[in-house]
């Protein structure tokens, strides 16, 4: 039974091994554009490896640090950096709220608050879908704040054990939404076996 039970536990991954991953987080995180560049190339390996797999927190940080890059080769000019930070903000805040909805729509402002998301990032999004775009400014500190999320919420979570994440949880309700604010967290095996889906505070990364 113990055996059957840590089989089920088990994630496929795209990373070769646990070095690997504590290698591209550095990197993504540096202040190095060339060690950005090369944990950027070592995602997209990820992604063809395994490109329904591959972490959303993952895909995620790989978009924002890209838009820093970017930024700081000086190839793109205000305007086109200011689309490529909404392009990757927005999907940011998309992916992480849209598995919270239940069947009766809730503001993302409020969505985004049981995940300690500032409420200012989700305005962000508001701006760059129905209103004037943003200043270059705040879309460097949208940026930086994100991924300072992303690196205290999935990240560095991820340093004690296997990386996993699948945001593929749903919220039907009120109860769950009681269980990310008290930062519940519940697990259940998908019916392969091979990954784990979760849900909670800390889990539906």
């Amino acid at each position: 039974m113990k055996k059957r039970s840590a089989e089920k536990r088990r994630h496929v991954v795209a990373w070769t091994n646990k070095a690997e991953w504590d290698q591209v987080l550095e990197y993504l995180y540096s202040k190095d554009p060339a060690l950005q560049r090369y944990a950027l190339q070592r995602i997209s390996a990820w992604r063809g490896r395994y490109a329904n797999s591959s972490p959303v927190a993952v895909d995620c940080t790989a978009d924002l640090v890209r838009c820093q890059v970017l930024d700081r080769s000086g190839q793109l000019d205000g305007d086109d950096l200011v689309l490529l930070y909404g392009a990757a903000l927005m999907r940011f805040v998309n992916l992480i709220t849209e598995r919270q909805q239940g069947k009766t729509a809730r503001p993302l402002r409020r969505l985004a608050g049981n995940l300690n998301i500032p409420a200012w990032v989700v305005d962000l999004r508001h701006d760059f879908t129905h209103r004037k775009l943003p200043t270059l400014k705040w879309c460097r500190k949208g940026c930086k704040v994100v991924l300072e999320w992303l690196q205290h919420e999935y990240w560095s979570r991820q340093l004690g054990g296997g990386p996993g994440e699948d945001w593929e949880s749903e919220s039907d309700g009120e109860d769950e939404e009681a269980d990310l604010k008290g930062g519940g967290a519940h697990c259940k095996a998908k019916r392969n076996g091979s990954l784990q889906e979760c849900t909670g505070a800390a889990d539906i990364l």
